[in-house]
């Protein structure tokens, strides 16, 4: 069977329009993953970002806290409104790292997460304590609790670092 020039043209377009198709589609393809990857990306740079901004914020509170049980109420004013705006930072920032890792979500991160809850609950209970004590008068104040701040801060810190 012999095929017309007419039709030999439109077979010969025809295949090259197929694999110009196939090439583009593999392009489009390879963008959208690379775009979807960028993204993922970004998305960890920010809860990175506040993490780091917790970190550094908790890191000055952790040492702040035990000055402030070493002084009287009168004293202490100032350090005080002080580890309330470290606690207030520390607080949004892993609040904004658990809600980003919730987002990107994944079995990857789900022990990071886990972990996080868990230190922003010993975190919790650490601030607890210390509000405790320092809503006693000096004189009342149990002198292991600034230690153990440090020490239970330390273990937070180095948990947050992984």
């Amino acid at each position: 069977m012999r095929l017309s020039i007419q039709k030999s043209i439109i077979l010969v377009i025809s295949t090259l329009s197929l694999v110009l198709l196939a090439l583009t589609g593999n392009g489009v393809w390879t963008a959208y993953k690379a775009w979807s990857t960028a993204e993922t990306l970004r998305g960890l740079a920010a809860i990175e970002r506040s993490l780091f901004e917790a970190m550094s914020a908790f890191r000055i509170e952790r040492g702040d806290t035990p000055s402030a049980l070493a002084l009287a109420t009168e004293q202490s004013g100032d350090a005080i409104k002080a580890i309330t705006e470290r606690r207030t930072e520390t607080s949004t920032g892993l609040d904004a790292t658990i809600a980003g890792l919730e987002t990107i979500g994944g079995d990857a991160q789900k022990p990071a997460l886990d972990d996080l809850k868990a230190r922003q609950t010993a975190l919790q209970t650490l601030r607890a304590s210390a509000d405790a004590e320092l809503a006693k008068p000096l004189a009342e104040r149990d002198k292991k609790i600034g230690k153990a701040y440090l020490a239970e801060g330390s273990d937070i810190l180095a948990g947050m670092d992984k």
